[in-house]
């Protein structure tokens, strides 16, 4: 997880947050930009959780110029992805893995 670009997203109380973070280290800390000295960089963001499914959707520029955020450019983009059982934020993720995006 080192120097990963990270969107976290959790619905909570029927609020939806999405923070646009950065992890310092091989597992974690991983902390918000602007704590950082970078850029909030969601544009627009939206979730729901429904029949036991929760789906996040955001929008971000591909370049924000944010030294925390990776330039996302057209082609195979891999990605890293986990979720938790829980709504706390600080609670450690249960699932993950890893994958590859066609943009």
């Amino acid at each position: 997880m080192k120097d990963a670009d990270i969107v976290f997203g959790l619905i909570k109380n029927g609020g939806t947050l999405v923070l646009d973070q950065f992890s310092t280290g091989v597992f974690g800390p991983h902390h918000p930009d602007i704590e950082l000295g970078g850029t909030y960089d969601i544009l627009e963001f939206g979730g729901k959780e429904e029949n036991g499914t929760t789906i996040f959707e955001f929008k971000r520029a591909l370049d924000t110029g944010d030294q925390y955020d990776k330039v996302i450019n057209k082609g195979i983009v891999k990605i890293i992805w986990a979720y938790g059982l829980s709504d706390e934020i600080n609670i450690k993720h249960a699932v993950r893995g890893d994958g590859e995006i066609s943009i």
